[in-house]
């Protein structure tokens, strides 16, 4: 058990620099999101009034363990994609369950786009800064439309 933990902390090693770099940041990238997002979880869950959040948060922590053990065997360009996408993915859930453009969220946008401009270059950020815009303009129309509340959560709170 002691040498499977060890090596899930060490980060793996490509004879490509670029790629050994990439691999680095991506393996950090992934142990600290695993750290925050399950201590957030594990603290959170026990008192939480909407349980949204913590759900979210898990669901996170467990998707970047998977995408922690496959960067272990060397897929790096699918890892940088993955994160950046179900990082994405996670943000517009919870745009849609916690109350739509007044969430929080939805400033963490901000990074994720600097995370991929980083990772796939002008036109990933493009296309991604593209999607967001449609998707704001969807919530929009549907806080317009009545489909979303304004100020009220989807998740039932007890």
């Amino acid at each position: 058990m002691r040498a499977f933990i060890q090596r899930l902390i060490k980060p793996p090693t490509h004879p490509d620099s670029d790629q050994n770099q990439l691999a680095r940041i991506l393996h950090y990238t992934l142990l600290l999101g695993i750290l925050l997002a399950g201590g957030y979880s594990l603290l959170l869950w026990p008192t939480a009034e909407d349980p949204s959040g913590t759900i979210i948060s898990g669901g996170i922590t467990i998707v970047f363990a998977f995408l922690l053990l496959i960067l272990q065997r060397g897929h790096v360009h699918f890892i940088s994609v993955a994160l950046i996408l179900s990082s994405y993915l996670a943000i517009m859930i919870s745009l849609f369950i916690n109350g739509s453009l007044r969430d929080e969220a939805g400033l963490v946008l901000i990074g994720l786009l600097a995370m991929a401009g980083f990772f796939f270059g002008e036109r990933g950020t493009v296309a991604l800064g593209l999607l967001t815009i449609f998707v704001f303009i969807v919530l929009f129309a549907a806080e317009q439309m009545g489909i979303l509340a304004e100020d009220e959560h989807l998740m039932l709170v007890s």
